[in-house]
Order: structure tokens, then C-alpha cells, then sequence
């Protein structure tokens, strides 16, 4: 094996000891946990903002929709609720997706990592045997 092989080796096992056990990530809870430590924070702290923005916006439009009698009040105040929940949506489903990429990338990284492992193990055997 040279020496690259064996840089690469040592960099997949620290960013998945980095990440943790291979089984640590089970529940929605701990996907939500990594993804504010990895190195798309920055994203998802927006990501998060947003969202209580947008939910901030329907609760307070929501509540203003009942203590108003005027009707243009009410459908503005209607049509706001709805934006808001619009717009926490779509929040949540890019940061479900934000979620998903973390997920695909952490299983490429074990299965890089099995397949240099095969590599080895191949290579001892034929040169043993050769």
C-alpha cells in the first residue's frame, strides 16, 4: 500500500470517528444535533432562523386574525398565516434535504472506507501468493 492509500485510510477513519459511531446517528433528533456541528452550520443556524421567523409570523398573524373585525383586516391577516406556513415549509424541506446530503455523504465515506479496506486485503492476498 503506498502512502497515499494510507493518508486516505487515517482521513476517513477520523471524519467518521469525527462524526461518531456508525450506528450513534438513529433518530431524527441526533441528525438535527450533527448538522449544526458539521461544517455547514453556518447554513443551518439560517436555515433555523428562518424557520422561527416565518412561525413567529404565523402565530402572530394567526392570533391578530381573531382580535380584528374589519373583513380587509381579516384577509390580510389570513393571507399572512398562510405565507408563513408557506415559508416554514419550505424552510423545513431545505433543511430536510440539508439532513439527507449529510446522511448520503457520511455513508459514502463508510463505504470508501470498506472498499480501501478490500483493497488491501486483495493486495496482500495476490502478493503473498505471487
Amino acid at each position: 500500500m503506498n502512502e497515499i492509500d494510507r493518508q486516505i485510510r487515517e482521513a476517513l477513519k477520523r471524519s467518521l470517528d469525527d462524526a461518531g459511531d456508525a450506528g450513534s446517528i438513529d433518530s431524527i433528533r441526533d441528525m438535527v444535533r450533527e448538522s449544526f456541528r458539521g461544517k455547514s452550520r453556518v447554513m443551518v443556524v439560517m436555515t433555523w432562523g428562518k424557520m422561527l421567523m416565518f412561525l413567529a409570523l404565523s402565530i402572530y398573524s394567526a392570533i391578530q386574525f381573531f382580535e380584528v373585525d374589519d373583513l380587509r383586516a381579516l384577509l390580510g391577516y389570513a393571507v399572512l398565516f398562510l405565507v408563513g406556513l408557506q415559508g416554514w415549509t419550505m424552510m423545513w424541506q431545505f433543511h430536510w434535504m440539508l439532513l439527507n446530503r449529510n446522511s448520503a455523504a457520511r455513508e459514502l465515506k463508510r463505504l470508501e472506507l470498506q472498499i480501501a479496506e478490500l483493497v488491501q486485503v486483495l493486495s496482500e492476498t495476490k502478493g503473498g501468493v505471487g
